[in-house]
């Protein structure tokens, strides 16, 4: 069971929850992720950049695609900025007694390995 995949102190970043909170920012948004700016943050994140093809490009935008995409950011968007330590204990609770794997990149420049 995925208990969260990322328990970090934000789940959208600032300037996106911002774009998300108005109509027009909602419309400006949906072309700026399609665009360089999306492949940007992708480059950015990314490890490896010689394993970084232009295949595996498309397979990460092709989410982008999907109708109703910018709806589902939309509503992560909304969710609380941080996650409260009771509801991680909650969260656990429900998993108790589960075996469970935590992978974390050595170096990962999304999710600093302290928060995974």
């Amino acid at each position: 069971a995925l208990v969260a995949p990322n328990l970090s102190s934000e789940l959208v970043p600032t300037s996106t929850r911002l774009l998300l909170q108005t109509k027009l920012g909602r419309q400006m948004l949906r072309p700026l992720l399609r665009s360089e700016i999306g492949e940007v943050a992708l480059r950015r994140a990314w490890y490896d950049l010689s394993k970084l093809s232009r295949d595996v490009l498309e397979l990460y935008k092709m989410p982008l695609k999907v109708e109703g995409w910018d709806r589902a950011l939309y509503e992560v968007a909304r969710l609380k900025k941080e996650v409260d330590p009771s509801e991680v204990s909650r969260m656990c609770s429900v998993v108790a007694g589960t075996p469970v794997l935590v992978l974390s990149g050595e170096h990962d420049r999304v999710v600093a390995s302290q928060k995974s």
